[in-house]
This record gives C-alpha cells, structure tokens and sequence, in this order.
C-alpha cells in the first residue's frame, strides 16, 4: 500500500542533479546601452512623475555643472603646465617623476612661496634622476642624493643632448638656492653646477638659465661676504665678492643686450629702462658692497645715481604713455616707482652722501625718500618700510648736527607708520589658479571663471 504513495522528496543525490550548475546571466539588449536613448526615456520618466519638470531642469543644470567642470579641468590643467614652462624649462627626456617633482617645486617656491617646501620637492627630482641614469636608487627617507658624474653627463653630451645637461643644472640650482639655513651645503652645490656649466658651455651651447646664474653669482657672494673668514680690509677676499657681482651683471648685460656707460660695469647708459628686477638686484648688490667694504665710495654713489636716472626716465614715460592713451595698465608701476624704488635709491644716496661729508645734502636725500614713501605707507608693506628706515637714518643725522626739534619730528613720523603686515599676507597667499589665470585672462581671469 506504501508503495502506491507517491514521491513526496527528492533524494539528496537527485537534488543536485536536478538543480542547474550555472548562474542565471541576464542579458541586455544594445538599445539599453544607447546613451541618447536612455536620456529619452529618463526624461519621459520625471515627465510622467509630479514635480518633474522641475527634476529635469535640475537634472540638465547639474549635467552642465559637471561637463564645464571636467572641461574647465581639463583646460586649466594644460594651461598650467604652460605657465610652469615659462618658469622653468623641463627636459622632455626627464621622466614622469623627475617632471612632476620640478613642478611641484616651483608651485611652492614660485607661487606660494614656500622655499622649505620647494626644496623637498627638488631632492626628490634630483633622487630620481639619479636612479633613472642608475647612478643611485631612490630612497625617500635620505637626506642626500648623488650628482650625476661627468662621466654619466659626457654620455648626453656626445649625443648632443646638452637640454638634459642644462636641465638637471637648473634643478641643482634650484635645490641649492632654496636650501634655507646651511650656507656651507648651498655654496658646494652652487659650485658643483658651476663646474658643470663651465665643462660643457661653448659660445654656442649655454648650460643653465641665465637668470639662475644670476642668482647662483649674487648668493654666493653673499655667502663670502657673510662668512667668518671674510676680511674687509683684505684685498683677495674683496676681489673675489666683486668678481662674483659683476660677473652677475655681465651675464645679464650679454643675454639683454645692454651696454655699460663707458663699459664701466655697473653704470647704466642715457635714456635707459631697467626691465629686469634681476638687474636692478644685480646693481643693489654691487653697489652695497662698495658701500659696506668703503673699497670704492665713490662707484657706488655712480651706480645708484645712474640707476636712479633710470627709473625717473622709465616713470616720466609711462605717465606721457598714461596721459596719451588715457589708460591706467601702467598704474601699478608707476606707483612702484614713484613711492618704492625711486625713494629706496634716493634714501642710499643720502646716506653715501653723508659719509662723504655732504651733510645738507643728504639730508634733503633723505628727507625727500622719506615723505615721498610715507604718502602709501598705510597701504604699502615696502613703502612703508623704506619709509621708516628714511626717518629713522633722518633722525641720526639731526642728532649728529644738533637739531633735537628735527629729530623729534623724525622720530613722531617714526612711531606713526604702521607696517601694513596684510598686504605682506596677501601677497604670499596665492594660489596656482589664481595666478595662471591672471597670466592668461589678466583681471578678467576670475571673473570668467569664479
């Protein structure tokens, strides 16, 4: 009778054979992956739902966001790459790393400002470098890195390759000048570039960025003349400064095409515009070292007066140029001439002028530096600075010539200006989009895109 029942279960065995293996795979038609038809259909979706009209305005506001984005993106991206080009010239043949660690750098060095961080930025280049000629492998936690032998370089150098070799000199330079607190390291691998430069530069073939030998020259300089084994009085040490600063202005003067007065180095020609705030540096730097040593006063006191002819004749033609066109682009130089660097000069020729013996005449040197700075000085971080530091020499010199009423007035202006530290922070607050978008769209840049 049992027997007759039917099969209520399965057995075990029967389970699993009855029970397919093999996932369900659903499959999808090509009309499902049609981007323009899916819009359709998600659009016929929130038309037939309440308030859709207003989700797909939202929907096609939010898509736009999103595509200018990535394209701005996208944009912004190259034209970055092409602003960091006009800082510094990358090798193409540097790899992925050794490219991106450089402009790493001169984000933070260029841009924010930041030399601490730059230099990190360049170890890590220049540790790449190393390991890509398989002259040392890379190590993130050292301190130190290998220089490329001359005999590594002589390899790029019979193949002509001499972009490479004045690319991976830029970067020492950069890594040594922005090596903050260590003099003795900056000034040996200042000098380790310098050999290579000099190994393989021909008339023909220039190794390095003119404007970084610039700089390479001036600090080193400065390094000598800060050091203990300097000596004033010495006469192979104040060669040795001075052949460093003037060969720093006969970089410059061979790469802009500017001839010296006379072929005096240091004393600018007639109806000449400085453009170069490296030769205006250059020409600072000479000139306080002949004032600071008193090896030559009298050289001194012609180069600031030649630089001053200078700057008056720059401003006098950018305000006929400003009345003419009746445009203020220039308005931002003129006022940098007329209330920074025009009193900066004259406040160090009145006091060349006073260890001469002229004092009448330095005081009105001064004097002028002083009121004519102090007019933006609530404004102004370096007016205001050049300012002060005018009053202040102003003071000592009324003290010396008795007139204690001058003095007190000198001092009271003194006490009055106040150093605007914001204007120091905004200027070191800027942002790479801030700045490339200046470059290319000028003040329009944030406007165009907020």
């Amino acid at each position: 009778m049992s027997s007759n029942r039917p099969q209520l279960a399965l057995s075990k065995q029967n389970i699993i054979r009855n029970v397919s293996l093999q996932p369900k795979i659903q499959t999808r038609g090509a009309a499902a992956w049609k981007v323009i038809t899916n819009i359709k259909e998600l659009n016929r979706m929130l038309k037939k739902r309440k308030g859709g009209t207003f989700r797909r305005r939202l929907l096609l506001v939010f898509c736009i966001y999103m595509i200018a984005n990535f394209l701005f993106n996208v944009m912004f991206f190259f034209l970055s790459i092409g602003y960091l080009k006009t800082l510094q010239d990358i090798p193409s043949n540097f790899s992925i790393w050794v490219k991106f660690n450089i402009r790493e750098g001169l984000i933070k060095e260029e841009i924010n400002k930041n030399e601490r961080a730059a230099n990190k930025e360049y170890l890590k280049a220049l540790k790449n470098v190393a390991n890509d000629n398989k002259v040392d492998s890379f190590d993130e936690d050292s301190p130190y890195f290998t220089i490329l032998p001359f005999s590594k370089l002589d390899q790029y150098a019979e193949k002509k390759d001499y972009h490479y070799i004045s690319g991976y000199v830029d970067l020492l330079f950069r890594y040594a000048l922005t090596k903050i607190d260590d003099d003795v390291e900056t000034s040996y691998y200042l000098n380790q570039a310098l050999l290579i430069v000099e190994r393989y530069s021909t008339p023909q073939i220039e190794i390095g960025d003119y404007n970084l030998k610039n700089n390479v020259y001036r600090t080193l300089a400065q390094i000598l003349q800060n050091s203990d084994d300097f000596n004033a009085s010495s006469r192979e040490s104040c060669t040795q400064v001075e052949g460093l600063l003037k060969s720093s202005l006969e970089l410059i003067g061979t790469n802009e095409g500017i001839r010296f007065q006379d072929n005096e180095i240091g004393i600018l020609p007639d109806q000449f515009t400085i453009e170069s705030e490296n030769l205006l540096s250059s020409l600072l730097d000479l000139s306080w070292f002949y004032t600071d040593t008193k090896t030559d006063i009298n050289k001194s006191l012609s180069i600031l007066l030649s630089i001053l002819r200078s700057l008056k004749y720059e401003s006098s033609q950018l305000r006929i140029k400003q009345e003419r066109e009746g445009s203020l682009s220039n308005d931002k130089r003129l006022k940098r001439l007329r209330f920074e660097l025009i009193p900066l000069i004259k406040s160090n020729i009145g006091e060349i002028l006073w260890f001469k013996g002229s004092r009448e005449e330095a005081v009105s040197w001064c004097r002028e530096a002083a009121y004519e700075s102090m007019l933006v000085s609530k404004d102004n971080y370096d007016a205001a600075k050049i300012s002060k530091n005018s009053f202040k020499i102003l003071a000592r010199m009324y003290s010396k010539m008795g007139h204690e009423e001058s003095k007190k007035l000198c001092l009271d202006k003194l006490r009055e200006i106040e150093i605007p530290i914001v204007g120091l922070a905004d200027g070191r607050r800027q942002t790479l989009r801030d700045v490339v978008l200046r470059y290319y769209f000028g003040t329009f840049g944030k406007i165009l895109f907020p």
